[in-house]
């Protein structure tokens, strides 16, 4: 039985894997945009966030984790 995250955990990937990108052409980008979204299934599903336990380990091989490296 596959065990499905919640929308917590979900963020929490998202956070860690989603980079802040300001506005490009007066568009969001990366996070903002995620934030502008909203917290609900439907914006974790449009930036492919996993959404079951097993596929969590693959997501992170594909999209490593970003580290904020200008002290914010």
């Amino acid at each position: 039985m596959r065990t499905e995250l919640t929308i917590l955990e979900r963020r929490d990937i998202a956070r860690k894997t989603i980079p802040a990108k300001k506005l490009k052409n007066g568009k969001l980008q990366g996070w903002g945009l995620l934030i502008q979204m909203t917290h609900k299934e439907e914006t974790y599903d449009f930036f492919n966030i996993p959404k079951y336990q097993d596929e969590v380990e693959a997501y992170y091989q594909n999209n490593p984790i970003v580290f904020y490296t200008d002290g914010k």
